[in-house]
């Protein structure tokens, strides 16, 4: 059994989009789609999921994706059935980095391939190709993350510590390899159907920074009340010198 988990932002984009990709790629095994909608927390959504997929008779991965990811590879069920082969591997992606420090994973050793939609305007998509040669990485982006039933059964994301979309990617890598699992890139065909525009919210996702940065310790914990108090100073005085030079 092959599920699929997708917290749907956009009904158009996973029917659109998503869905008939994940049609393509399981029309010849058994497969499922688990959904969440209308939720405040991916941690929470994708832990309700997880719950969900563990109950399932041999389950073989989870897939975890956004609703605007398409699947373009045939070959996606016997990839993941002999990654997972491996029992040290626990989770994988198409895109990621190794000497990973904070969110922003893509500051690391990058490793994989993913393609994404251009800037507006754009003649086609932006396609990041870094290479398989040391497919082992830190974290993997979190438009696509496979996870082996051993982490399904045993790993969930921290909606303890963590709430909204922001950073669940990385730490949920982190969980994994602490556990002692590998995380890996593959070769997966995939498109991200996103621009990559930045942060619609970059103070929410500079906050969950420096929090996943102290859990882990590239900082220390009694620093997050005052990085936060600096981080909102900094935002009210953008804010009132955009307004000024409005």
């Amino acid at each position: 059994m092959l599920a699929f988990g997708v917290c749907i932002g956009s009904d158009e984009r996973f029917a659109t989009i998503a869905l008939p990709s994940i049609e393509a790629v399981s029309s010849k095994v058994r497969s499922c789609v688990i959904t969440r909608r209308n939720m405040s927390s991916i941690y929470t959504a994708y832990n309700e999921i997880l719950d969900e997929a563990a109950g399932l008779p041999d389950l073989e991965a989870l897939v975890l994706m956004h609703d605007d990811v398409e699947l373009r590879d045939s070959r996606l069920a016997d990839r993941l059935k002999d990654a997972f082969a491996a029992p040290d591997v626990g989770l994988l992606g198409g895109i990621g980095a190794r000497s990973v420090t904070s969110l922003a994973w893509w500051e690391g050793q990058r490793a994989g391939r993913a393609s994404w939609n251009g800037p507006a305007g754009s003649a086609g998509p932006v396609i990041d190709d870094f290479g398989f040669e040391n497919p082992r990485v830190d974290a993997v982006d979190g438009m696509l993350m496979a996870l082996s039933p051993w982490v399904v059964d045993h790993v969930r994301f921290d909606a303890g510590r963590f709430t909204g979309f922001h950073g669940y990617d990385v730490d949920y890598c982190f969980e994994v390899r602490r556990r002692g699992k590998h995380v890996q890139v593959i070769p997966f065909d995939l498109h991200h159907h996103d621009r990559r525009a930045g942060f619609p919210d970059r103070l929410g996702w500079e906050r969950t920074n420096i929090r996943w940065r102290a859990k882990w310790g590239f900082i220390p914990r009694w620093s997050i009340a005052p990085r936060l108090t600096w981080l909102q100073a900094q935002s009210k005085y953008s804010s009132v010198v955009n307004r000024l030079w409005r």
